[in-house]
């Protein structure tokens, strides 16, 4: 007799001893649970070959996999009794209809051996068994049955305390009559168990391991596109994890909208409509608002619950499958979701398996991984958006000037004598540009996560820059074909002197001089004026930029001063900009006790800057005193 380790379950000072017929079987099992050589590491293989290896070891007739989903430690809206599912079946697909979608732990054969960690073995069926299961095991001729926890023994995953095993699944293994199956196996069984956990752990990590990997090489090869990068990820995971469908969605800075980033196994002519989904709305939303994973067997009948849902029936005909988790940072902030549907069955077989704790596992698992890529993708879709505006706001101006002062050169010297108006307005665009070129490189320099500091000065008159800033987009207006900017100087004369830090106001209203330069239609007129009043008996001064373009939709207002949000319609009218524009504008004004509103949204669409009357007597930071 040799003797070996204790087995879980066991009081550990007894150990155990097993023949060295036993042992030869152990290790067997153990070498028909490897991974063969040049396949893959798909995690529903481990099922097949840990039934394989149950089938081959012990002569078991047909064998069952059950995942045991925990009573719900999460939220008093859980699963209020631990239940069984199965995961995989050696029975054919006519006698699948036989096994029920769920079991509940208590009072079940199945149930004691996830509360004891132990196998047990039951010579026959009992009498109150499933009118189905009785059906099924006589037409199949089986009888005696054992019941064996799979549980690894390297590490915990995390299960709630009302799994203190650590059971991981359930093998629910069949004999013929007269099959060996005495109660002498329980201890090469509890072996066979541990090693059988341990395979289902492995699967786990090797899972993630081909996620990863498969998603970098994804990335190599992928299209610069709207989708392609994370397109290319969620084909990888729907294929690794075996579901029919994945879609990667992306959180906005303001938490209030999740955008689709990327999607498989669904048409890719999705309505604008539904490429966003709101927050604490629908099983999307409620993944965002509360940063847990969901699940449920039926998208159609599911209305918000408080934790994820396993429903006792499932109709398999037109699976509305649901698994979806938070991608969060390691800050813990959210970065976006995952979100997967129907699951597939085994390979070569119909049988549509039930989602389960398991998958539930492995999705959050995977998101995981997946939040650093994402991270690291926002990062560099950022850094390439910032080189194009670079090479948009710098180049542009840097080509004028260059085009300007050969044009200069190329002029005959008659025309410096004769022509002097036409010779001084040329050079006045080339100043216009180097203007240009010096304040684009000073708003570079203001980076979104930099803390604005004020350098404030009394400012008399407000019309100096906001003249300066007109003429020097005029030549811009110009090349784009508007009919220029006009600016309303008597209207400015009603500012009086402010205390405002001039160099960042005046970055403020060039970012809406620009937007309206970018939006307007051709031919159109921008108009800056000012004006002087009083709202509920308060003094304020406003500037108000106005032009006619393509104006700002309903559904866009809610997110118009949001950073980095360009609306659809924004992005195919220009595709340089960060979104960071109006933003910029609304925290500069907000800094000097103002405010920033759109005014109106079209026809024409005006923006106006709203400063307090009291900065003629204050500096900002003094404005609540």
């Amino acid at each position: 007799m040799t003797q070996i380790d204790t087995i879980p379950g066991r009081d550990s000072a007894a150990p155990t001893e097993l023949d060295a017929r036993t042992l030869l079987g152990v290790a067997a099992f153990q070498r028909a649970l490897e991974l063969p050589p040049g396949q893959e590491p798909r995690f529903d293989r481990v099922f097949e070959r840990i039934a394989d290896a149950f089938r081959h070891a012990l002569a078991a007739r047909h064998v069952t996999l059950w995942i045991p989903y925990p009573p719900g430690d999460d939220t008093p809206g859980g699963n209020p009794s631990a239940t069984l599912s199965p995961a995989y079946t050696t029975f054919e697909d006519s006698l699948t209809g036989h096994i029920p979608l769920r079991l509940q732990i208590s009072d079940t054969r199945l149930g004691c051996a996830f509360r004891e960690g132990f196998p047990r073995y039951y010579p026959g069926l009992d009498a109150d068994a499933d009118a189905g299961e009785q059906e099924l095991l006589r037409r199949e001729g089986l009888a005696g049955m054992w019941v064996v926890p799979l549980i690894p023994t390297m590490h915990r995953l995390g299960t709630p305390a009302s799994n203190p095993h650590n059971v991981l699944a359930i093998a629910l293994l069949h004999f013929a009559p007269g099959a060996p199956a005495a109660a002498t196996l329980a201890d090469a069984l509890a072996y066979f168990g541990r090693a059988a956990g341990q395979a289902i752990e492995r699967g786990l990590w090797r899972e993630q391991d081909l996620v990863l990997q498969q998603s970098y090489e994804a990335l190599d090869t992928v299209a610069d596109d709207r989708f392609g990068a994370m397109a290319a990820v969620a084909r990888v995971v729907s294929d690794v994890m075996q579901f029919e469908a994945c879609t990667i969605l992306l959180a906005d800075e303001a938490r209030r909208v999740l955008n689709v980033l990327g999607t498989t196994g669904i048409d890719s002519r999705i309505p604008q409509r539904r490429m966003q989904y709101l927050y604490g709305v629908g099983c999307t939303g409620w993944i965002a608002a509360h940063r847990r994973a969901f699940a449920t067997e039926d998208l159609d009948a599911v209305e918000d619950r408080a934790a994820p849902t396993f429903p006792d029936r499932v109709e398999t005909a037109e699976r509305r499958q649901f698994l979806g988790a938070p991608l969060l940072s390691n800050a813990g902030d959210l970065l976006g979701v995952i979100r997967l549907r129907n699951k597939r069955p085994p390979a070569g077989r119909g049988w549509p398996r039930c989602l389960n704790y398991l998958d539930r596992l492995r999705v959050e698992r995977v998101a995981q991984l997946l939040a650093p890529l994402m991270t690291l993708l926002i990062k560099e879709r950022q850094v390439r958006a910032v080189m194009e505006r670079i090479q948009h706001d710098l180049t542009m101006p840097a080509m004028a000037i260059r085009d300007g002062a050969g044009m200069l050169l190329r002029e005959p010297g008659e025309t410096f004598r004769t022509d002097l108006e036409r010779v001084r307005q040329r050079l006045e665009d080339i100043e216009s540009f180097g203007e240009i070129l010096l304040l684009n490189s000073e708003i570079m320099s203001i980076a979104p996560e930099t803390e604005l500091t004020l350098r404030v000065e009394n400012t008399l008159p407000l019309s100096g820059f906001v003249a300066k800033l007109c003429k020097m987009l005029s030549p811009e207006a110009r090349r784009r074909g508007l009919a220029g900017i006009l600016y309303n100087q008597a209207s400015f004369m009603s500012i009086r002197a402010l205390w405002i830090d001039p160099r960042l106001l005046q970055i403020a209203i060039y970012n809406l001089l620009q937007n309206a330069l970018k939006y307007s239609h051709k031919g159109a007129v921008i108009t800056i004026e000012g004006e002087a009043a009083r709202i509920d008996g308060q003094a304020w001064y406003m500037i108000h930029v106005k032009n006619t373009g393509i104006g700002i939709t309903p559904d866009e207002l809610p997110h118009i001063f949001e950073r980095h949000y360009r609306s659809p319609r924004a992005r195919r009218r220009s595709d340089t900009g960060l979104g960071l524009g109006l933003a910029t504008a609304k925290d500069i004004v907000e800094r000097h006790g103002g405010r920033l509103v759109l005014t109106r949204p079209m026809d024409p669409t005006i923006f106006t800057i709203l400063l307090p009357g009291a900065l003629a007597e204050r500096k900002p930071g003094e404005l609540k005193g």
